[in-house]
């Protein structure tokens, strides 16, 4: 279970890296929270960070790199690879969350 959460913490930084490159605070901070939790051994981090999937507005609806001009949305250069990356990496943590949450019962 050890591997599993250091691969979770690892996936948890390239997503913190991708929400500052963005300027995306608010998921930036949970993110950290939960990669905090776990770095203190505290496995209530799975929770926090499963509780952000889900739900209308949750993080797994969040879109970076683009911007809003005249009501269009238009990709900031290199946005949609990044967004691609972010959704990948979204996936990534909720797979291994879940292994060790039921690990972990």
């Amino acid at each position: 279970m050890k591997t599993k959460i250091r691969d979770l913490i690892n996936v948890l930084n390239q997503i913190i890296e991708l929400l500052e490159w963005d300027g995306e605070i608010y998921w930036r901070n949970v993110i950290n929270g939960a990669k905090n939790e776990l770095l203190n051994s505290d496995l209530s981090g799975i929770d926090t960070l499963l509780n952000t999937y889900g739900a209308m507005g949750s993080f797994n609806d969040l879109i970076i790199g683009h911007t809003i001009v005249d009501k269009r949305f238009i990709w900031k250069d290199g946005g949609e690879d990044k967004d691609k990356r972010l959704r990948a990496l979204q996936s990534k943590a909720f797979n291994l969350a879940t292994e060790i949450r039921n690990i972990k019962r």
